[in-house]
């Protein structure tokens, strides 16, 4: 029997899959279903994402994790939301941080997710600006570590009405939204076992 391979989903409130309010882990259904849609059902997903972390406080969060949370097959990254709206000059930490929490994770193939769209009119907080800022910031740090980068912002931005992936509090994922996250993913992840399978 294979055994099975392991995903951590790490960071914040979305990596949580919150969804009106609740954590019901909206993200792991999401890419669970479309790893199994694209024949890929072998995998076990661990949720250690937590409602308001940013990137220091997930930083914090490290050294209490146990040992069997400390690396997995993949590690999908999903944290800086909170930094890019809430903590808007602090760049440079912002940087440090996320090579810090890619480095923890340094022996799981990392996936990195760029801050999400966020509805400025109802987190009235959001300078869309500043949000293109981190999200560039989240790339160049995935390009500089050599670990895969899912511009998230960018494919909901890509549509007509970007709102509809978002629910009515303006940040979080819609069902639609967890389930675009969740097929990029899945895609990612895809991509990596085929290619993984052409070197053997």
């Amino acid at each position: 029997m294979t055994q099975m391979k392991k995903i951590i989903l790490f960071g914040d409130s979305i990596a949580a899959g919150l969804y009106q309010g609740e954590v019901v882990h909206a993200l792991d259904h999401a890419l669970s279903t479309t790893l199994k849609a694209l024949g890929q059902a072998d995998f076990k997903i661990i949720n250690l994402g937590k409602k308001g972390d940013s990137t220091t406080s997930s930083l914090e969060r490290l050294s209490q994790l146990p040992q069997d949370e400390r690396t997995a097959d993949y590690v999908v990254l999903n944290v800086g939301v909170n930094d890019a709206i809430n903590q808007r000059d602090n760049q440079k930490n912002y940087r440090k941080n996320l090579e810090q929490l890619i480095n923890f994770f340094k022996h799981s193939q990392v996936i990195l997710i760029g801050p999400s769209y966020v509805d400025e009119k109802i987190k009235t907080q959001t300078i869309p600006e500043i949000l293109v800022e981190y999200t560039q910031i989240a790339k160049e740090v995935a390009d500089e570590n050599k670990v895969s980068f899912i511009d998230f912002y960018h494919y909901e931005k890509s549509f007509e009405d970007p709102t509809l992936y978002l629910q009515d509090d303006g940040l979080h994922p819609s069902k639609l939204g967890y389930h675009l996250l969740g097929a990029l993913i899945a895609q990612c992840i895809q991509q990596k076992e085929q290619s993984a399978l052409y070197w053997l």
